[in-house]
């Protein structure tokens, strides 16, 4: 094999990856980013039960 044979297979060859090779920077760039901060919701959360309106609750007799 001559030189530019040579050139022309490693050329070959490598230009064959640049695609996949680009892929996997922009791969690696996207998780290097900080993800966007999670946007909170207004207004206020309630932590206690909800009052029992209405029916009072049927008791089995005795």
């Amino acid at each position: 094999m001559t030189k530019g044979e040579t050139k022309v297979e490693l050329e070959r060859r490598i230009g064959s990856h640049d695609e996949q090779i680009q892929v996997i920077f922009e791969a690696i760039r996207q998780l290097m980013m900080p993800p966007e901060p999670k946007k909170r919701n207004i207004g206020f959360i309630v932590k206690e039960r909800a009052a029992k309106y209405g029916r009072a609750e049927i008791r089995p007799r005795s």
